[in-house]
């Protein structure tokens, strides 16, 4: 790529020469870094090996301890037998622990210390070579004096054997300090001299690409003004240099090309004034498919529970009449939810009646019932005073609430529960869609009652169900407003204008 760059023009030799620089800085820094790393690995290894060692000698040293006491007790008299087989035992700890000391191979420690050590750990092994055989049935004759003497010699020696742990550990400790340093120094330096690279290539990238770019750019918007007479001026025969000329030439070009996409624009015109028209017709296709699919749901589910009922033989006349009207009920809705979407597409106003609040929410309550029984999930209405009525079209109001609580199920986790709750006020009365889902992030919630706005996955909404709901509110002198944090759930509160009715 450097080869590349270097041959092609004076800006990439330019480039070509700061790629090179970068790498061999950052080769060497890397080299350094390498060999400092491998240096801090090898100090910490012997650091730890002290640490290890240190640990067996001071064992060692507890072990000559409790020899010295066991010597120093029985120095006028004859040792007991049990007290024998102790002071072997403490004999063979030693020793044993000693050539443990000795057997390590992959000692990373320096040569002269290992030499050191391995000369001082010897004359020990020999110390309490000579302490085991003064004591038991076959010991040799020694006078109590050249023992404790011997046991002098021992504790030095493990003296000695701490004291070049100490001090190797010591030394291991300060190299790893010095390359610590060394290598922030050279991070340091290799992160200034890094800055100083990228302020002159970003000095380089301005001057030499920048700068044309920005000429490039203000000739580009003169040509998308429709100046295709305006030509760039042409400084370097770089790339830069190059693209200028191209677009020099796009613009004669386009100046050709233009008066013939005049006169195919017109026949264009009349094909997408004709694919408009059919794209309409799909979209009204989806809102009434939409819409009608709940009611169709709760027929498909009243025929399948009849027929159950039926092939078992418990079907009584009054079960086959409750199912029955369910279908009816629920087909006459569909039929009227789609002389609505019509009277709705040809700005019509709807019958209107004096409806309960009590006698709504029953109604929508067996409209959704299937959807929701699917789910195990409780759809809880109240209503504060049984008097309240409003004014509207009933079919018109069933489906605003139906679309509001399956859009509520939607976001409600199985097993959840929907409120539908009704509240009178001053010349109102106010609704709420209460769900305990995840919620909606504020994004969200601003476009929720845009037409086709949906956040549900390809094929499973076409984003009409809300906006519907908001045109139906609003026909009927209503407001419709939606809060909803992600994680606590969401309220729809709608208003309409009330009426109170006497209870018969």
């Amino acid at each position: 790529m450097l080869s590349l760059l270097y041959n092609s023009t004076r800006l990439g030799r330019r480039l070509a020469g700061i790629y090179l620089v970068v790498a061999a800085l950052f080769l060497g820094v890397a080299s350094v870094v390498y060999v400092e790393i491998a240096g801090m690995r090898t100090d910490a290894d012997r650091f730890l090996e002290e640490g290890r060692e240190r640990v067996i000698v001071a064992r060692i040293r507890s072990e000559v301890d409790s020899l010295s006491a066991i010597l120093k007790g029985h120095i006028d008299g004859e040792m007991p037998a049990q007290v024998q087989v102790r002071y072997r035992f403490l004999c063979e700890e030693a020793t044993r622990d000693l050539k443990t000391f000795l057997e390590q191979d992959d000692d990373p420690s320096r040569p002269d210390h290992q030499s050191d050590e391995e000369q001082v750990a010897k004359e020990l092994l020999a110390d309490l070579a000579t302490l085991a055989a003064a004591v038991g049935p076959y010991a040799r004759p020694t006078t109590d004096y050249d023992l404790l003497t011997l046991l002098d010699d021992v504790t030095e020696r493990t003296t000695l054997l701490t004291e070049e742990t100490l001090e190797e550990a010591a030394h291991a400790e300060e190299n790893l300090e010095h390359r610590a340093r060394t290598t922030m120094v050279v991070l340091a330096w290799t992160v200034s001299l890094a800055l100083t690279l990228l302020l002159g290539s970003v000095y380089l990238v301005y001057r030499t690409v920048v700068q044309p770019l920005v000429e490039l750019r203000i000739s580009a918007e003169k040509f998308g003004e429709g100046q295709l007479d305006h030509r760039v001026q042409v400084k370097n025969h770089d790339e830069i240099g190059v693209l200028a000329g191209a677009m020099n030439s796009m613009a004669s070009s386009l100046s050709n090309t233009q008066r013939q996409l005049e006169t195919e624009i017109e026949d264009r015109t009349q094909e997408f004034v004709r694919a408009a028209r059919m794209a309409d017709l799909g979209v009204f296709a989806a809102g009434v498919a939409h819409e009608i699919n709940t009611p169709l749901g709760s027929i498909l589910s009243s025929a399948e529970g009849l027929e159950r009922r039926v092939r078992k033989g418990d079907a009584c006349e009054a079960t086959q009449l409750d199912y029955l009207q369910v279908i009816c009920g629920e087909a006459t809705r569909a039929r009227d939810i789609i002389n609505r979407l019509l009277a709705l597409s040809r700005q019509e106003a709807s019958d209107a009646q004096w409806i309960t609040v009590d006698h709504l929410f029953q109604q929508v309550q067996k409209s959704t019932a299937h959807a929701l029984r699917s789910r195990k999930i409780e759809l809880v209405t109240e209503n504060d005073d049984p008097r309240l009525a409003l004014e509207g079209n009933l079919g018109e109001l069933v489906q605003i609430f139906v679309n509001l609580v399956l859009n509520a199920r939607d976001a409600t986790p199985d097993g959840g529960r929907i409120e539908l709750t009704a509240e009178g006020a001053v010349g109102r009365v106010h609704f709420r869609v209460i769900d305990r889902g995840r919620g909606m992030e504020p994004e969200v919630s601003e476009q929720i009652f845009t037409p086709f706005y949906t956040t549900k996955a390809p094929g499973e909404g076409t984003g009409l169900g809300l906006a519907l709901v908001s045109a139906l509110t609003a026909s009927r002198n209503g407001h419709i407003r939606v809060e909803s944090a992600l994680g606590k759930g969401t309220t729809f509160t709608l208003d309409f204008p009330k009426q109170f009715t006497p209870v018969t």
